[in-house]
């Protein structure tokens, strides 16, 4: 069970963090598929180089509203008896 709740809470990040860049490269006017967080930054990765401070560019995301996303998860394990816990 810990596995399944981490692996969606794993997906549910990383679906945060792209949905982060997505919004981060419209509000900023920079193209969606250069832009990426890193160390604490909002970085364009072309020529310019250019980057904003995470908190900087997520106050600005956040005037428009919550951003959420959901992670889910899928085991191929099928669990048909409550005993079994082999994964």
């Amino acid at each position: 069970m810990t596995h399944i709740v981490g692996q969606a809470s794993v997906r549910g990040s990383m679906e945060l963090k792209e949905r982060l860049e997505e919004l981060g490269a419209e509000i900023m006017g920079w193209p969606a598929d250069r832009v990426r967080i890193e160390n604490d930054r909002f970085v364009v990765d072309d020529e310019s180089g250019e980057s904003v401070s995470f908190n900087d560019v997520t106050d600005r995301i956040l005037q428009g509203g919550e951003v959420t996303v959901t992670g889910a998860y899928a085991s191929a394990h099928e669990h048909t008896d409550p005993t079994d816990y082999s994964f």
